[in-house]
This record gives C-alpha cells, sequence and structure tokens, in this order.
C-alpha cells in the first residue's frame, strides 16, 4: 500500500496471471484486472482495498526474519496499522 492506497506488482502478462491467481485461491482476496502501461510495455496488477492490503502483507511479511527490505516494511506497516 502507497499513499494512493494500494499494494501490486509489475511483471510480464504470464507471471501476474499465475501470481494473481495463486494469491486469489490461497488468500482469498478480491480477484482484481491485470493492467497494461502502453506508454511504458509494462504489465500490473494491484489491491487496493484495505483488507486485501492487510491479508497481502501478512503474507508477505510472515516469515521476514533476515531477509527483507526495511524501508518498504516500515512504509507498508504504517500505511495499514
Amino acid at each position: 500500500a502507497n499513499k494512493h492506497g494500494y499494494i501490486g506488482c509489475c511483471g510480464s502478462l504470464d507471471l501476474l496471471t499465475n501470481i494473481k491467481d495463486i494469491l486469489i485461491s490461497e488468500l482469498h482476496i478480491n480477484n482484481v484486472k491485470i493492467s497494461y502501461n502502453k506508454s511504458n510495455g509494462i504489465y500490473y496488477v494491484q489491491w487496493s482495498a484495505k483488507e486485501n492490503c492487510k491479508t497481502l502483507f501478512n503474507y508477505l511479511y510472515q516469515d521476514k526474519n533476515d531477509l527483507y527490505l526495511v524501508r518498504k516494511y516500515e512504509k507498508l506497516y504504517k500505511a495499514l496499522f
């Protein structure tokens, strides 16, 4: 989640389709569409509902131990909680 209130990622259409399908299946978050930015040729997917963002945050950082970006973690935590 950023100041606009979403968590997302970018990549190839196939990669994002697989990521999205797994997250929806495993975490029971909302199904969202994959978008394409014509100006830079990048596909992206994002979730904006706060509960979906909290679920994704908890999933991403459940086993963080020492291997995570502190700045990203703190930014997300501050935005969501």
